[in-house]
């Protein structure tokens, strides 16, 4: 796992970086997230649930990505930079840059608006 400067990782928040996840800069992820990039199978049917195989998908996330609570990211997406995923979000796709994403699987409600995105940051938050 690789993790970006100013990343915030909040309370109760599960991380499993088996299959490997990048992290940009300036992530906020809220409390009691799931972010896995191994999953277990549940196929071929006739062989026990614990003996299924495990598949290792890399996530990444981009820079200046907010991650609400309660939010479960599945293994092998990408999140694109200036993302917003709403709380109890569960996203199973890839989140296109700047959009914000919602719902049990995540969906496009909008996206960002670039008018507004361009504002600069105080000086003491630039790096």
């Amino acid at each position: 796992m690789t993790a970006g400067r100013r990343v915030a990782i909040n309370v109760g928040t599960y991380i499993d970086a088996g299959g490997g996840i990048d992290i940009g800069d300036h992530v906020m992820v809220g409390p009691h997230c799931a972010i896995s990039s191994r999953e277990h199978s549940s196929e071929p049917t006739g062989v026990p649930m614990c003996y299924q195989p495990v598949q290792y998908r890399k996530i990444l996330i981009g820079n200046d990505v907010w991650i609400g609570a309660n939010v479960s990211i599945r293994g092998g997406v990408k999140i694109g930079d200036g993302s917003v995923v709403a709380a109890g979000a569960v996203v199973i796709e890839d989140v296109p840059s700047n959009a914000i994403v919602g719902g049990v699987p995540a969906k496009i409600l909008r996206y960002r608006d670039p008018q507004r995105m361009n504002v600069a940051f105080p000086t003491e938050h630039q790096e």
